[in-house]
């Protein structure tokens, strides 16, 4: 039933891997640790008080959930055992004090002997206090209910109590059997609801008919007599049909909601429900009309749960396809006088639910709903949270890594590297994807195929498998299969597509492919020719209408060309490097099959008399065809040789045997279902053991022999193998993992030519070499330089690191800020794989170079600047020279800020200097400090647009290299609300020239919104390589633990995992910051953006926004400033008035201080006659403001 995906992150992003081991770069989609994927029916849901939910599926599970994360705080143990058999739980029940009675098959519970029914503890121990004594069960327990003081009511397959077949018992709290409790004899119960007064409602058979339908529904006394004042109520349905009743819920006004699979109820006609008064007779006023069917005349229809709201309207789940005359598929919630409520929501929409077994309510009435897959590929499988008006809520989404549901048939890799993946599946990674989907060369998804904002293959419901794949030379797309529509137009199984998944309307199949009485029925294998028609195979008996008995030849129009009599069960087909055409068939084929499982053509149809199989080769099918390097040619299919059965073949391009291969496991259980042929010609084959339904992958030298280095494993369901260009392999088909790694239907082995390096860091501070007792070095970043593809990351606080390499040379470099501070023993390691054996240790050892004294301070804006709120600030100084420095960091701000408090606390009240002692080399120190900011009615006052300047300074009695980053001035823009997830420039958006070639710091904020924790955040920034030199970009501080990596050129991924970020207020946010350097190459005027993308866990990315900041100078002028204004008083104290003297329209005005550094910005000054700058410190600044007539400026002082 369940996929739980534990993820361990060994430094960075890097999984420690070996030689074809699972590749780590390929589908790196992240679920939360503990994410508990549903992948089986569900057969009762239950939420708790706490809203937690109690899954019971059809494995036998029984599974505690907290949100989407398995809840551990629950375990089992071993859980459920009957002996030889297959246990089965049937139902639970949760007390009010936590517990949980569990009743079905079983004779053991985590090794402990038990019997039929047992009491688990909130946490799933077996609850010792509980023993089932007195009676015996036959068959195991059906339902649970429990009384209101304590005792249980069980009903059973079967008893055996005084020589009666009685399956009504009643237990006492402690599992021991209640004899004072006796039901009428020879009757059977089924299903049971308790009223508030102890009376039980009963649904049994006819009396004296043990077998017969359970159509009459009762009431007993508390003593388990029938209640004679309860009038009976029998159900009927349509002659040859049974009667069944599987829902009894007692209303909150004492009426009875019978649901179930019924045409009749108390000689009425009634619809699958039904309403009883609370003596028995039928509630004529519910007034449900046709009630719950199929919209047809069937009786497959039925209602299995139904549960009451606190409006007392009901919400009815089952199988169904409307309600009265209204489409409905097998949800509903009607008002309670049992009309249609309208304003519940259609779930067809969204959920691939086939038949709902179980409703429940969570606390805010929101609704949980389970049961079994849907056959129409819906976002939503086996249990699904939905909104009170029917929507779905997203803060629950059943998702898995990878393809689901049922199998991936085929894949393709492209020219470009890409991978075309078809099947019968509805989502890749939790995103829709009908049938077909591309993939980059990651495994990420290829945004670009938007079948131009169609629906592609959605809508083909059960029919929509792709099974073959073909790639134009052009980059167009054959694709072939079960479906028989595309973008909404019909598509009779074969269709070729455009890059963008637009329909190719040159290619016109008509009527398309028909299957026939050929079962099964299936495109197998396309090709194209090198003179550009088209080759399809497979089992099928006609195209467009004339007949194509397994093979089709077409133009590149879909016209039908000439094709010979080959038989209608082509399996595949293999173009040699002369053109010559390999044509694989299957035994049950007609046609030419007598000439043999596998034929070559030449041009224009002809067979290849020289081609002739070895007599030696008889009888079978081939499956898969592929050709070495060396001409010889590689089977898959059954054979026999030499009377001896076969899985695996080689044969010499003439068709004689090639006796040198030799397969050792042929002619035992095992068989190889398929095989790939890999770019050093090694052999990777999957086999399959039918006896005991086992299977494993490994790998063969050219020779047939086994591959010894090979580490073969079982792929965990029943695959095939592709071979990429690279040597990698792709693991498709009903896969769940492979290697314990999930990724259901698609994963990759990274190959024979990857290979694993990994090692430590540490600082050397006392020069006397690296030891166990010096001192991790963080953070450092490490250039790996390659044949094919050069990439950085940036290390966590371990300091340890470990990469996946392929063959060849490779030079990896520690990267340091000031490489000239220190030593690095080695300077570069240079790696040549497979020469180095795999695992390959290089550690590095950092040494002080000299006498460097380097201190760095920055300043966050942790929060925005709200005017009249409180802000939050950290100040980071770290030291980057080479030796221990003590010293002081300072915090300046004017009169618009007061301080609150500090941590730590600054040296004395009055002051904002806080001393520090012994910072080490590359240790860094923080300081939070919360500020009030002064309100539009304070003196100085603080507006919206108004900039607050703020500096830090670090300080030591030794003289520093870098001075000017002891310093760092702070610009930050008071605003009245905010995006929770942003990006901040914190130089501002207008930043002096001489920042030109330096760095400049961004911050990046984000929020957990959701509801609830946030286990994995990735923020995402591509670099614009024209603005920026990214070689330069460093982490400066973070709110969690992260790693940082820079690949594809400007991709720069800092990677939080595991840092379950809350979604309550108080503690849902978190911020990377970095600095970078800009270009030396710009000039003033030029501007730069940047932006961000934020992953929560699997959610879609919320991207921040573009932060844009601006080289400017004051000098340039577009009009002469006296000619349009006249600003006064000069020198100015509070206000400075400004007055317009000809006809101008001011857009926008700014003050700038003597350094260039904006001071304060009113955005939108049409109306604007004054600017209050009372909170500026006296001094020289410039005014500047934009107009109609472009920009001018101005000098005033503030006194």
């Amino acid at each position: 039933m369940k996929k739980i995906y534990f993820l361990f992150f060994t430094l960075c992003f890097f999984n420690c891997v070996v030689a074809q081991n699972i590749d780590p770069d390929f589908n790196q989609f992240k679920l939360p640790i503990n994410n508990y994927f549903v992948d089986g029916t569900v057969i009762k849901s239950k939420v708790l008080s706490d809203n937690k939910i109690l899954l019971l599926s059809k494995y036998n599970q029984l599974v505690r959930l907290d949100g989407n994360l398995l809840d551990t705080g629950f375990n089992l143990g071993t859980g459920f055992s009957n002996g030889n058999e297959t246990a089965a739980l049937n139902d639970f029940f949760i007390q009010p004090d936590g517990k949980i009675l569990v009743t079905g098959r079983f004779n053991s519970f985590n090794g402990e002997n038990v019997s039929d029914i047992i009491r688990l503890n909130a946490n799933g121990t077996l609850d010792a206090t509980f023993k089932f004594q007195g009676i015996s069960l036959i068959g195991g327990g059906i339902q649970i209910e429990l009384q209101a003081d304590g005792k249980i009511i069980l009903v059973a397959e079967q008893t055996m109590n005084t020589g009666k077949f009685d399956n009504l018992i009643r237990l006492n709290a402690d599992g021991s059997y209640d004899k004072s409790f006796i039901t009428v004899p020879d009757f059977h119960f089924d299903k049971v609801a308790i009223q508030p007064d102890g009376k039980i409602i009963v649904v049994h058979n006819t009396n004296n008919e043990f077998y017969s339908d359970y159509n009459y529904v009762a009431r007993l006394n508390t003593d388990g007599s029938f209640d004679t004042s309860f009038v009976k109520a029998k159900f009927s349905t349509l002659i040859g049909s049974s009667v069944y009743l599987y829902k009894l819920l007692i209303l909150s006004n004492g009426k009875i909601i019978v649901g179930g699979k019924f045409t009749g109820a108390g000689g009425k006609s009634s619809r699958n429900l039904a309403q009883l008064n609370n003596d028995g007779t039928l509630d004529t006023s519910f007034a449900i009309g046709l009630g719950f069917n199929a919209g047809f005349a069937t009786t497959s229809d039925y209602v299995k749960d139904v549960v009451e709201q606190k409006d007392h309207k009901i919400v009815v789940c089952g199988s169904f396809k409307r309600f009265d005359t209204t489409d409905r598929e097998n949800l509903a919630r009607l008002n309670p006088d049992g009309t249609f409520d309208s304003s519940f929501q259609d779930v067809v929409n969204f959920l691939n639910i086939n038949v709902l077994s179980s409703v429940s309510l969570f606390t805010d009435e929101k609704i949980l709903v389970s049961g079994g897959v849907g056959d129409y590929k819906k976002q939503d499988n086996f249990v699904v949270k939905i909104n009170n008006d029917g929507s779905k809520d997203n803060s629950f989404n059943n998702i898995g890594k990878g393809f689901y549901n049922v199998r991936v048939s085929t894949v393709v890799q492209t020219k470009a590297g890409k991978i075309l993946v078809g099947g019968d599946f509805h989502s890749y990674n939790g995103s829709k994807s009908h049938g077909f989907i591309r993939l980059n060369q990651d495994g990420s998804a290829d945004n670009t195929l938007t079948y131009g904002g169609m629906s592609g293959f959605e809508g083909n419901g059960t029919g929509g498998n792709i099974t073959a794949i073909c790639e134009s030379p052009d980059g167009k797309i054959y694709l072939g299969g079960y479906f028989n529509t595309f973008n909404g137009a019909a598509a009779g199984r074969l269709v070729r597509i455009n890059a963008d998944g637009t329909k190719d309307t040159t290619f016109n199949t008509g009527n398309g492919i028909d299957y026939g009485v050929s079962y099964p029925g299936r495109i197998n294998d396309i090709v194209v020719l090198a003179n550009g028609n088209i080759l399809v195979g497979g089992s099928f008996v006609t195209y467009n209408g004339s007949n194509a008995k397994g093979i089709i030849n077409l133009s590149p129009k879909g016209i039908q060309l000439g094709y010979p009599d080959i038989g209608n069960k082509v399996t595949c087909f293999k173009i040699q490097d002369d053109g010559k055409l390999l044509v694989g068939l299957s035994s049950t084929g007609g046609g030419e099959y007598s000439l043999g499982t596998l034929k070559r053509y030449k041009d224009n149809w002809v067979l290849d008399t020289s081609f002739i199989l070895d007599p030696l080769l008889s009888g079978g099918s081939v499956n898969s065809i592929d050709i070495q390097q060396d001409g010889k040619i590689l089977l898959n299919g059954t054979f026999t040789v030499n009377g001896a059965a076969m899985s695996i073949v080689r044969i010499f391009s003439d068709g004689s045997l090639d006796n040198s291969f030799s397969f050792n496991i042929q002619n035992k259980d095992f068989i190889v279902n398929d095989f790939a042929l890999l770019p050093n010609q090694k052999i990777l084959v999957y086999l399959f053991n039918k006896t005991v339904a086992e299977s494993k992958i490994m790998r063969l030298n050219n020779n047939g022999t086994t591959d010894a280095s090979f580490d073969q494993f079982s792929p965990n369901g029943l695959v095939n193998l592709y071979s990429q260009a690279d040597g990698k392999t792709l693991v498709y088909g009903q896969l769940l993992n492979s290697k314990g790694n999930p990724g259901a239907g698609l994963n990759r082995l990274s190959g024979e030519d990857y290979n694993l390096v990994q090692g430590s860091n540490k600082i050397d501070l006392d020069n006397n070499g690296c030891d166990s007792k010096d001192a991790a070095f963080a953070n450092l970043k490490m250039h790996i330089a390659s044949q094919e593809n050069s990439f950085d990351y940036i290390t966590n606080t371990t300091g340890t690191y470990s990469a996946s390499l392929v063959n060849g040379s490779h030079t990896i470099s520690p990267v340091l800020e000031n490489p000239s501070y220190f030593n690095v023993t080695p300077k570069t390691a240079k790696i040549n794989f497979p020469t180095e054996v795999s695992p390959f240790k290089q550690d590095f050892c950092i040494s002080p170079n000299g006498v460097h004294y380097d201190l760095e301070i920055t300043l966050l804006p942790l929060q925005p600047a709200r005017p009249g709120f409180e802000g939050s600030y950290k100040i980071i100084y770290k030291n980057k020279g080479n030796k221990v420095q003590s010293g002081s960091a300072q915090l300046i701000f004017d009169k618009t800020l007061t301080f609150i408090k500090a941590t730590p606390e600054a040296v004395s009240p009055n002051s904002f200097s806080w001393d520090f002692i012994d910072l080490k080399p590359f240790e860094a120190r923080e300081i939070t400090i919360k500020l009030k900011i002064n309100a539009p009615i304070d003196t100085p006052a603080v507006n919206n647009g108004d900039v607050l300047k703020l500096i830090a300074v670090v300080s030591s009695q030794n003289k520093d290299e870098t001075p000017d980053d002891n310093t760092f001035t702070l610009n930050q823009t008071a605003v009245g609300s905010y995006d929770p997830n942003d990006k901040t420039c914190l130089e501002g958006s207008v930043i002096t020239p001489g920042l030109i070639g330096g760095y400049v710091h961004y911050l990046i904020r984000f929020e957990n919104t959701g509801t609830y924790p946030a286990q994995n955040i990735v923020v995402k920034d591509m670099i614009d390589l024209d603005k920026f030199d990214i070689s330069t970009l460093i982490p400066t501080s973070s709110s969690h633990p992260f790693v940082t990596k820079i690949s594809e050129g400007n991709k720069v991924e800092f990677i939080f995992e595991n840092i379950k970020l809350p979604f309550d207020d108080d503690h849902n946010d978190g911020y990377i910051a970095f600095k970078i350097k800009t270009k030396p190459t710009l000039v003033v005027g030029d501007s730069f953006t940047n932006e961000a993308n934020i992953y929560f866990d699997y959610n879609f990315p919320i991207l921040t926004n573009k932060e844009t900041s601006t080289f400017k100078t004051l000098g340039i002028q577009d009009f002469e400033f006296s000619n349009y204004f006249t600003v006064y008083p000069v020198p100015a104290n509070d206000i400075l008035n400004i007055h317009t003297t000809q006809a101008i329209e001011i857009e926008s005005l700014e003050i700038y201080d003597i350094l260039g550094q904006l001071v304060i910005a009113v955005p939108n000054a049409h109306s604007l006659s004054g600017v209050d700058i009372s909170r500026l410190r006296t001094g020289n600044y410039f005014i500047k403001v934009k107009s109609d007539k472009g920009s001018s400026s101005m000098k005033f002082i503030k006194r």
